[in-house]
């Protein structure tokens, strides 16, 4: 088998080298050169090795280099002379150096990837690279020197053959296909044998021997591993009822191929990872794919999964609450090696590598799907990511990236904190951005995850161009996150120490904290009525530079806007952030803006603000507008998701949670305005909720009264009073109808003494016209 694998590179090389005969080629390249070769300054620049196929020598004057597909920018070579089966090594540092005895581009290669062009005298391409991102000291070059087929090298071959390096070329990129094909492996070192897997563990001596093609098919009818997996306990207290893991209805897969050449047993090369999609289950998604391949145990061994209860529940008590397990681990020994791909809405590969994964979360890592976290190291591939995931976002690099179950509005909606993120753009904080997409774990359909840049020294120093290690981060009451906590206990220590109704206290602490930033954030929690807040999911940065002031950061917003009864839009948060008996941290997690709020100047500042993003962003008319956006985003994925996860219960009870968001944004800015008339005790400010009233809602809208109902009587009017004819329903959030009846006597009373205490919906149909509304019963 050996011989004819050897005899195959033989044929197909000659094949390759009469295609490329004569012309200057460029047959190798490193974007990230770490521990490569060394400029004569002694740095590690990136390179690009050209290639004479030729039997002569040629002078590469005037030839050029570019990394734009346009030719307004080349960079010309100087007079020098490619003998025949030599290699030119030129370093892409940007240092526009033209020595003969070393050459230097003006541009230098994005690590994220890039084409890369060469143009012979009369300004022709003779040759061109794909766009490809690399790995630390990863190499992508051509099969066979000169040749137009290109693969992924592990050590670099410069100004050597790229024989010379123990690689395995396929004929065909990761991506996506319209019909079945044979994908072709080749050993490029006599020794090496080839094994592969088609499940995502990894190959091994013992893997499968590669000795013909792979057949590349449809996975219509493959039957999934992982996916019949429970990743929550199945038994237990009545909380895992409302997050259970549900046996999947159906599931989507794709092709992954792991494969990597062994000598003697031994492994030899790199592990390769492919993904293939068949275009018609890409064309099923509008959101970009993001292909993870891994060893099963690294996600669901029992001891050291870290995607499933596992060994940490069993040595547990668990009584009551969220369910421990193996995913509430945290630190380095609860990391996973990985490979991941991403393809963008336009069906393009833009970065592949190996990467660390971790669970990410409180209480909702106890959910079927769970949130992670991607890590970014040299040691599995590269370093970092070059993409620009976020639009109108200031930088495209990343360390880390987060990729959201939508935390507790995963049984919901699952768009719930992108949509209050992107609302809160042009807030004074740090808020996150989000961009959607679909996991396929190991070739099977893993659901939505929302893509967030983790809040981290790594996101600050892209943020500001400090140094990484030059930023302190506090959790709620001073807990260091990254840094030092000395100056923000010292700050707590002080507003408990001093009364801010003295001014000269008060510009004390101004000079410590953003103030504006105290602002905006604090309105934006208490608009949205986070009730996960604020003695939890509080963030704080300051750099270390003298005069560098704290700042909060926005993130977590999924139990919010309706969640559940505690977050409904009746809701007073002013009471609650003032609250300092309730919670365990209370008192110190509030502290700074309870003692802020004893400053006049601080509470016309508040309030006026407060006002502006009533009349302004929290519009009733912005917001839903908003919510509309986000549904029509997400509903052409819905029903895959609920598919895979059974969360929502189905499209009805999706429909139903986004509509909970409407009523939020419709009802909450005239309980705003009257808690905060009520907290500050004024009998005015510069906002009328009536305006949004009779601006926004229709002779269709309704409205509930009292919410939360607290007798057995729910009231329903609407704007006209002419709530008359047509029917009602009451239902619940699994979509059932408990009670119907017609309408009549305006206004409408119904009588709720069959039901149990929670949350229900009232749609109510006048001649084909449907209105519906979310309300509370707690008597």
């Amino acid at each position: 088998m050996i011989k004819t694998i050897k005899h195959l590179i033989v044929i197909v090389g000659c094949v390759y080298w009469s295609a490329a005969q004569g012309q200057i080629h460029i047959n190798e390249f490193v974007s990230s050169n770490v521990n490569g070769i060394t400029d004569n300054n002694g740095k590690h620049s990136d390179w690009i090795e050209l290639y004479n196929p030729s039997n002569v020598s040629v002078n590469l004057e005037n030839y050029s280099l570019s990394d734009e597909d346009e030719e307004s920018h080349k960079w010309f070579l100087p007079q020098i002379a490619l003998d025949p089966k030599s290699f030119l090594v030129i370093f892409a540092s940007g240092d526009d150096i033209k020595v003969v005895s070393e050459l230097h581009t003006d541009f230098k290669i994005k690590k994220g990837g890039e084409k890369l062009f060469l143009y012979n005298k009369l300004g022709q391409i003779i040759s061109q690279t794909p766009k490809v991102a690399l790995a630390d000291d990863e190499s992508y070059g051509s099969a066979f020197d000169g040749s137009s087929n290109y693969v992924r090298f592990s050590e670099s071959t410069p100004r050597v053959s790229n024989g010379e390096s123990k690689s395995v070329y396929a004929n065909r990129e990761s991506g996506y296909y319209q019909d079945s094909f044979n994908l072709e492996l080749i050993g490029l070192n006599p020794c090496l044998e080839i094994r592969y897997t088609l499940n995502g563990e990894t190959p091994t001596k013992n893997s499968v021997l590669y000795a013909s093609p792979i057949w590349i098919k449809s996975q219509t009818n493959r039957v999934n591993r992982l996916s019949i997996v429970p990743t929550t306990p199945l038994s237990g207290p009545q909380i895992l009822n409302f997050f259970k893991w549900k046996n999947p209805v159906r599931v989507n897969t794709i092709n992954v191929v792991n494969y990597a050449g062994f000598c003697d047993d031994t492994l030899a090369t790199s592990i390769y990872h492919s993904t293939f999609i068949e275009k018609n289950i890409g064309d099923i998604h509008d959101f970009p794919i993001v292909s993870i391949i891994t060893d099963s145990l690294n996600l669901f061994d029992h001891d050291t999964g870290i995607y499933v209860p596992g060994l940490t529940l069993q040595n547990s008590n668990w009584t009551g609450g969220f369910p421990p397990g193996n995913y509430g681990q945290r630190g380095r020994d609860w990391e996973r090696n990985i490979h991941v791909s991403y393809f963008s809405e336009n069906e393009e590969l833009e970065w592949s590598t190996k990467a660390g994964i971790r669970i990410r979360g409180g209480g909702s890592t106890s959910f079927a799907q769970k949130s992670f976290t991607l890590y970014f190291r040299s040691e599995y591939g590269m370093s970092n990511i070059e993409y620009p995931f976020f639009e109108d976002f200031n930088f495209d690099e990343y360390k880390r990236l987060a990729f959201r179950n939508s935390g507790n509005d995963f049984v919901q909606t699952h768009f719930r904190d992108a949509l209050l993120q992107s609302l809160l753009t042009d807030f004074n904080f740090e808020g996150q951005q989000s961009k959607p997409s679909v996991v396929y774990l190991d070739g099977e359909y893993w659901g939505i995850h929302n893509i967030r840049e983790k809040q981290d020294k790594h996101y600050f120093h892209e943020l500001t161009g400090i140094g990484k290690d030059s930023f302190d981060i506090v959790n709620t009451c001073g807990d260091i996150d990254e840094g030092d906590n000395t100056d923000f206990l010292a700050l707590q220590d002080y507003v408990n120490a001093n009364s801010l109704v003295d001014d000269a206290n008060y510009q004390y602490v101004s000079s410590k904290i953003d103030v504006d930033n105290v602002i905006d954030y604090f309105i934006a929690q208490i608009y949205t009525a986070n009730y996960d807040w604020p003695y939890s999911n509080m963030k704080l940065w300051k750099s270390k530079r003298p005069n560098s002031k704290w700042r909060y950061i926005m993130y977590d917003l999924d139990f919010t806007f309706n969640q559940d009864n505690s977050s409904g839009f009746w809701v007073n948060s002013m009471d609650h952030v003032t609250d300092i008996t309730t919670w365990e941290r209370s008192e110190c997690s509030s502290r700074i803006f309870r003692k802020l709020l004893e400053n006049e100047k601080f509470k016309e500042d508040f309030l006026a603000r407060f006002a502006f993003h009533l009349n302004n962003s929290f519009s009733v008319g912005r917001v839903t507008a908003a919510i509309t956006e986000f549904e029509n985003i997400y509903r052409p994925e819905m029903e895959e998701h609920i598919a895979r996860w059974g969360f929502p219960e189905s499209m009805t009870a999706w429909d139903f949670q986004v509509n909970a968001l409407r009523s939020f944004a419709k009802e909450r800015p005239c309980v705003m305005l009257e808690d905060l008339l009520e907290f500050f005790e004024i009998s005015k400010m510069d906002f009328q909720c009536i305006d949004s009233l009779n601006s926004n809602f229709t002779v269709d809208d309704i409205i509930v009264a009292p919410n939360p109902v607290v007798n057995n009587t729910l009231v329903v009017k609407n704007i006209n009073q002419d709530l008359v004819d047509g029917d009602f329903e009451i239902i619940d959030n699994q979509g059932q109808v408990l009670i119907a009846g017609e309408l009549g006597v305006y206004p409408l009373q119904i009588d709720l003494s069959y039901l149990t205490n929670g949350f229900y919906w009232i749609r109510v149909n006048r001649g084909g016209s449907i209105a519906s509304s979310k309300f509370v019963l707690m008597r």
